[in-house]
Formats: C-alpha cells, structure tokens, sequence
C-alpha cells in the first residue's frame, strides 16, 4: 500500500470503498477506510508504533489491532467514535482532544 506521505506499508488486512484508490498494478495508492493488523511478538513494535501513526497521519479512518492469543481487538478511530451500546450516539474525537479554549 502506498500511503499519500510516500510510506510503502502492508498491512494484514485493509479495506478500500474507493475503486480509483486501486492502481493498475493492483496495489492500494492512497488510504484505505479500514487497516487490520494481527500482532505479534515479532510485529508489536512496528504494528502499535510507526503504523499506528503513519495511519493516523495519512487519514485512515479506523484501524484494528488484534490480538489473537487474548482474543481482544483495540478498535482506533481517527473522526468519530460510535458508541456499540447506543447506536443513535457517536462522539466527535476532534471534540475531545479539542481545547477549552478554542
């Protein structure tokens, strides 16, 4: 996958709604909705470190680390985060991280 910044990553598992984002040589050029990545002792590094912010700072929406020997997976959201127990309420992150005095 070749990020907007330039970075070439592979991740385990993405998903592209945009069919232009998918060049002639079938690999992704630009940013996928979704990226999944199942960690690993080897991988649990790069996967929490530099792909985590290499994704966030290129605009994927939602990325997954899964981790399979505690059957857990972090679900992180760059826009916003929907709530699973009441699916009418999602929560801004902008408004969040935003500061009381802006």
């Amino acid at each position: 996958m070749y990020l907007p910044d330039g970075n070439v990553l592979r991740p385990d598992l993405c998903i592209v709604s945009d069919p232009s984002a998918i060049g002639d040589d079938d690999k992704i050029h630009g940013v996928p909705n979704l990226c999944i990545e199942v960690l690993s002792r080897s991988t649990a590094k790069n996967d929490l470190g530099k792909k985590m912010t290499l994704y966030a700072r290129n605009g994927v929406k939602e990325y997954w680390i899964i981790y399979p020997h505690d059957k857990v997976v972090n679900v992180y959201k760059l826009d916003k985060i929907q709530v699973g127990l009441f699916p009418d309420l999602s929560i801004d992150v902008n408004r969040v991280f935003r500061s009381p005095f802006t």
